[in-house]
């Protein structure tokens, strides 16, 4: 720092702190490194050393601070120092001068004649030469505020080359007027304004050199200052010494920040290990606990076995052998087994032969017979050995059979349960064919009525237990899993008003209205398992019979928007699938709420007494509520007792494709027509009345009802706009005899077993329509479109022409006229001729055969037009029957003969089993005349 360098400038000043500057740098770069080289932000596993490194820079940044301002404080404690030894050494002179009467030198040319002058000229001449340090020693006298002559200025040798030479070398006579320049001219003008010495706060440069100045004020006689001495001193001292008073700080600093970073790297380092070490510790334990989890939660029984002993087990391995830890835990393995039990070998020498071959080196997986306490468990035991430092040890692993015992066990049970139900289905329809066969038989005949009667009672028993029967197997379909849910198109309207055709007539003897509401927005065809919706639709209307005694059962099908249900997680439910919500509604005897629990329970009933009033196995609505479930919806009810209930069902069911939709797609194509319309319903019977109106103002008509025709006649009088429409009880018809209603469209609404010719009206009086109970909703709108506009709803539905006539009118169909006759192989004489009388009552003729081989032989020797097969029968039954004769039909060219099944066999799976064998159709016995009769005819003309 002794060079030559003006530090009273911007880069004098950076040179002068370089050495603090250049630590500084050197310890920034160093932490810089360091903070890439730990960057918290760069990877996850490096965010542990946030922490460290923002204390590092913290303590950084602080330790620098403390270190400049220190280096600084011994700066300026250094300057002050030897600036106040050039202002002692200087205060010297200027004693020196005033004493020797320099106030008496005048400040010009002529103080050169003057007696002071000289001696003090030499005498200032004699301090330059003969001390080093200082440059120059002159008086100044202030003539004015801003002129100053020099009144002593000898040459002085600055550079101290031996020469006097230069222009600041030369020298200056007294009254030589002093132009400032330099630092020195601060230095001056400061001491004659504050009257005291001045000395450079920092040593500026001059003629190459470093120097300070020294100015100190000189008092005259009158103690007045007009002159002052300036001394310029070689700065090379001043400047090492203050910079030797800065080297201690300095390295203070350095010692620190090197430590600093020392310390930095060390505790990162120390961190970084210790955190793996614990990382790897953590794993290890993680590992441990991983793997004893694993070992302990494994489904097989674990034991590690030393020298007989067992060193380490889990926990299944005390469970399977029902001890304790201690009782196993460095005991002999295995512990000991019961005694042999009769016929098997003993368990414990039985294990001992495994044990020693497989520390021979040959694995070994065997069963046995565990034994807990009184309890056999069967296993499945591996033994192996494994080294483990050094050591032999036999690993056994046992595994508890014992599940998969009873699961077979379980599977035999249920398989002889389903073959079980399978038979006593089979040998109890057997029976019920003929008993149910014969009294259709005698009811199409003519018997008097006490025996038709008796006869009526006797089919409905066998009905019961028939019925009886299908809950047992469909119950048995469900607990067993076996119960498939079809996706099928069906119509709605056409599932609902099917239960109406097959209890009608049971509603009617029980005098009831048996009704039905539907919201036109129903979509006319959905996907789903149509015949399991009518079985609960069939559950939940023949329970409403059977518990009401006045009124009627209302069944109202809706949308339901409230109701959200998730099927297969489908994402677009609401655009592919709407909710059908059924209502059951009677006015029956209700259900008191103690006993509300017993609803869908298996084999309960509300009222279970011995002497219950109502008949049934309870097992209907228990079914119901596990078909509702299948089929992915819910199921629930309302009742007050003695007023009534209303069971409810909601469907989530799938809207169909384009080409899956039945056509029409929208049956209540004209409500626009009929909207507004004024219509009179009179209806003695509530239930009915209430649910005519419904239906009708559910349309959009403009609905009144009345009990009787004489509460409508009086309110026709009264009436300021006329009726365009009646809807009309049979029984209270009179009133629409009047002449203002002969050109007004009525439509009559008659029991079954009411005069049915009214129909034949329809010529002669054409506003008039006929509709038998219960009403049909497609019926009822054709006929209110027919008469209020004329038009044709041209609606293709499975009734045809029943508008008339309901479907449970029980009469065997006219037959299709067929030369050929029908062969019939069955083994049981009853079912003979039940089915004899049945085919020859619809005009058929038929041959009967005893079994399948006689049937293969008859269907070559004759000519058939169809074959109905029995199943089961001796010698060869229906399915090897059926193929016989369709592998020798192949063989000869020949068309195949229908084929229908008869047999006594309902569980899941019979009639594919048919169809598999090459059969063309099904029918289960008991046989339904109907319905064997519409599968011959189907056919017969499909052939």
């Amino acid at each position: 720092m002794q060079f030559s360098v003006n530090y009273d400038t911007t880069l004098g000043t950076l040179i002068w702190n370089l050495d603090f500057l250049v630590v500084f740098t050197a310890a920034l770069v160093c932490m810089i490194a360091l903070t890439i080289w730990k960057a918290p932000w760069s990877t996850k596993n490096k965010l542990r050393h946030k922490n460290t490194i923002c204390l590092a820079w913290m303590a950084f940044l602080t330790i620098s601070l403390i270190g400049f301002l220190w280096i600084r404080q011994s700066d300026l404690d250094a300057r002050t120092y030897w600036n106040g030894v050039f202002r002692n050494y200087a205060q010297g002179f200027a004693t020196t001068i005033t004493s020797l009467k320099h106030e008496k030198i005048p400040p010009d040319m002529s103080g050169l004649e003057s007696p002071y002058y000289k001696p003090l000229l030499e005498l200032c001449i004699a301090w330059q030469n003969e001390n080093p340090e200082l440059a120059c020693v002159c008086t100044f006298k202030r003539i004015d505020a801003d002129t100053y002559v020099y009144v002593l200025g000898p040459e002085a040798d600055y550079n101290r080359d031996g020469r006097i030479e230069g222009e600041i070398e030369i020298y200056n006579p007294p009254g030589t007027v002093y132009l400032f320049e330099g630092e020195n001219d601060s230095d001056l003008l400061a001491a004659f304004q504050t009257r005291k010495p001045h000395v450079s706060e920092f040593p500026f440069h001059y003629s190459g050199k470093n120097m300070v100045c020294a100015v100190i004020p000189l008092y005259n006689a009158n103690l007045s200052i007009d002159s002052a001495l300036m001394v310029d001193f070689h700065a090379d001292i001043w400047l090492r010494n203050v910079a030797a008073a800065r080297k201690q700080p300095l390295l203070s600093l350095i010692i620190v920040l090197f430590l600093l970073l020392v310390s930095t790297v060390a505790v990162i380092l120390t961190r970084e290990y210790f955190l793996r070490l614990r990382e790897v510790l953590d794993q290890v334990e993680a590992s441990e606990i991983m793997y004893r989890k694993i070992f302990d939660n494994s489904f097989d029984a674990i034991a590690l076995v030393r020298n007989g002993q067992c060193v380490l087990h889990n926990r299944k391995l005390s469970q399977l052998y029902g001890l304790k830890d201690e009782e196993i835990s460095g005991k002999p393995f295995p512990p000991p087994f019961a005694e042999k039990t009769p016929g098997e070998t003993d368990a414990a020498e039985k294990f001992a032969t495994h044990v020693q071959a497989a520390l021979e080196g040959t694995p070994q997986v065997f069963e046995g017979a565990l034994f807990r306490g009184e309890q056999k468990i069967h296993a499945e035991i591996a033994l192996d050995t494994i080294d483990l430092d050094g050591e032999k040890y036999l690993l056994c692993n046992s595994r508890d059979l014992s599940e998969r015992y009873r699961a077979v066990e379980a599977e035999q049970a249920s398989r002889a349960k389903s073959e079980f139900l399978a038979t006593i289905s089979h040998e109890i329809r057997t029976p019920l064919n003929g008993v149910i066969g014969f009294s259709d038989l005698l009811i199409a005949s003519d018997l008097p009525p006490k025996q038709m009667e008796f006869v009526r009672l006797i089919k409905e028993s066998g009905k019961s237990l028939l019925y009886l029967i299908n809950d047992v197997l469909d119950f048995s379909k469900i607990e067993a899993g076996k119960m498939e849910i079809e996706h099928q198109p069906f119509s709605i309207y056409e599932t609902v008003e099917s239960v109406f055709g097959i209890l009608g007539a049971r509603a009617e003897e029980g005098g009831l209205e048996l009704c039905g509401v539907f919201d036109p927005k129903i979509p006319q065809t959905v996907v789903g398992d149509a015949g399991r919706v009518r079985q609960v639709l069939l559950n939940l209307v023949s329970n409403a019979i059977k518990f009401t005694e006045t009124g009627g059962v209302k069944v109202r099908v809706s949308l339901d928007t409230k109701s959200v249900f998730t099927v297969e997680d489908r994402s677009d439910f609401a655009d592919r699938f709407c909710n059908i919500r059924v209502d059951v509604i009677d006015t029956g005897i209700g259900i008191p709420d103690e006993r509300k629990y017993r609803l869908f329970q298996s084999f309960s009933q509300v009222d279970s007494s011995s002497s219950r009033k109502y008949g049934g196995t309870g097992l209907g609505l228990a079914i119901t509520l596990r078909l509702v479930q299948l089929m992915g919806g819910t199921i629930d009810f309302h009742s007050v007792s003695e007023e009534g209930s209303c069971f409810w069902f909601v469907l989530p069911l799938e809207t169909p494709t384009q080409t899956q939709r039945r056509a029409p797609e929208n049956i209540y194509r004209g409500l626009p027509l009929v909207r507004n319309c004024r219509v009179a319903v009179v209806a003695s019977n509530e239930m009915e009345r209430e649910s005519l109106a419904e239906q009708l103002s559910i349309w959009g008509m403009d609905v009144d009802s009345y009990r009787d025709g004489e509460e409508a006649a009086a309110a026709l009088d009264r009436a300021e706009q006329p009726y365009r429409l009646f809807v009309v009880d049979r029984e209270q018809e009179q009133f629409t005899e009047r002449p203002d209603l002969r050109d007004v469209a009525v439509i009559y609404i008659q029991s079954m077993k009411g005069n049915a010719g009214g129909h034949e009206e329809l010529g002669s009086r054409p506003f008039r329509r006929y509709l038998v109970k219960p009403v049909y909703n497609t019926h009822l709108w054709e006929s209110i479109l027919v008469l209020l506009t004329g038009a044709e709803n041209s609606l293709e539905s499975h009734h045809g022409k029943a508008v008339f006539k309901s479907e449970a009118v029980e009469s065997f169909p006219e037959s299709e006229s067929t030369s050929l006759p029908i062969l019939v192989a069955e083994d049981n004489r009853v079912n003979q001729i039940v089915i004899r009388e049945i085919l020859t009552n619809a005009g058929y003729s038929c041959e009967i055969v005893e079994n399948g081989f006689k049937a293969t032989e008859a269907v070559f020797a004759k000519d058939f037009g169809l074959l109905l097969m029995d199943c089961q029968m001796p010698e060869m039954d229906g399915f090897a029957a059926t193929v016989a004769i369709r592998k020798r039909e192949s063989q000869l060219g020949r068309a195949c003969i229908p084929i229908i099944a008869l047999t006594a066999n309902a569980m899941q799976g019979d009639e594919q089993k048919c169809l598999d064998a090459g059969m063309d159709a099904y029918c289960v016995k008991p046989i339904t005349p109907e319905i064997l009769l519409a599968t011959i005819r189907r056919m017969l003309v499909g052939s």
